[in-house]
């Protein structure tokens, strides 16, 4: 069977026997009802060469669903077009690869008050412990840091931290990208980051977009840089990142031109003028790097 062809090639000789054994088990139930296999975890779990495997035990030389088999053939031919779908959808996604040492810098601040229970065990007292902290300003630095770190308007924090979880040099002035990497003193590569609250589903604007800065940015393969967009899932809570997504800054350029003078036709006979913002989302950036064949890398937990 070429099923077990194309196991030999992945899985030791005790996993095919287990995988095998699955298959034949799965063929001699029903589709529906209490020996059903629509709900069986075996099932839901086999990958595209199991569900290949599946559907040729119960198909006969044509192809055809054998008798009481058609709801299960129609199901799986929907499952390979799902996985093959996601497998295209897919092709440009890499691994990124970061300095996950860094990533809890910031889970510290959650220490305040486990801090702050030691202290009344050792001083005796609550109101001792909290003039102790308040006279040192460790209750005010832990406000502001909370403060700063829940933020939705100020991403500064989050913005260093990414520098450092990507080694590159974070830029505070504001009036550009957020971050470079340069070697011997060369510029190679710039980064715009977008921390989002969205921790699992990140995304970000361009806000006040205008043809400077898109310029900007189709101006950099010629001056020899290229260029990044962050997409990075900020846990507000836990104080960490649960994802970032790379995506190649250039593959925006044409969307973001598209965008901004459809707006500017719009805002033609307009007296009070609708600002530019360019919405990034993962999807959009995918399909994106897939229509431009451009690679783009994902880091998650």
């Amino acid at each position: 069977m070429e099923y077990e062809k194309e196991l030999s090639c992945q899985y030791s000789e005790r996993d095919i026997q287990e995988n095998i054994k699955i298959i034949d088990e799965l063929s001699g139930k029903s589709w529906r009802g209490n020996d059903g296999i629509k709900d069986n975890n075996n099932y839901k779990n086999l990958n595209k060469e199991g569900l290949k495997a599946l559907r040729e035990k119960n198909t006969d030389d044509k192809g055809d669903p054998l008798n009481g088999k058609k709801g299960l053939i129609r199901d799986i031919d929907k499952k390979i077009k799902n996985i093959d779908d996601e497998t295209e959808r897919n092709k440009h996604r890499r691994i990124f690869k970061i300095d996950e040492s860094k990533l809890d810098k910031y889970k510290c601040v959650l220490n305040y008050f486990d801090m702050r229970k030691d202290l009344i065990y050792k001083i005796g007292g609550e109101e001792e412990a909290d003039e102790f902290l308040n006279k040192y300003g460790i209750t005010l630095l832990y406000d502001l840091s909370k403060l700063a770190l829940e933020s939705k308007q100020c991403n500064e924090p989050w913005e260093k931290l990414l520098s450092e979880l990507l080694d590159l040099i974070n830029l505070d002035e504001k009036h550009g990208f957020d971050a470079e990497f340069r070697k011997d003193d060369i510029l190679l590569e710039v980064y715009e980051y977008k921390p989002s609250s969205d921790k699992n589903n990140p995304q970000g604007t361009i806000n006040d977009d205008s043809i400077e800065k898109i310029e900007k940015c189709e101006n950099l393969e010629a001056e020899g840089t290229k260029g990044w967009l962050i997409l990075a899932g900020i846990d507000k809570e836990k104080y960490t990142i649960n994802i970032i997504y790379k995506f190649p800054l250039e593959i925006y350029n044409e969307k973001r031109r598209e965008y901004f003078n459809d707006l500017k036709e719009k805002n033609k006979n307009k007296e009070k003028q609708t600002r530019s913002t360019y919405t990034i989302t993962i999807g959009g950036s995918i399909n994106l790097c897939n229509k431009y064949d451009k690679d783009y890398y994902v880091w998650e937990k």
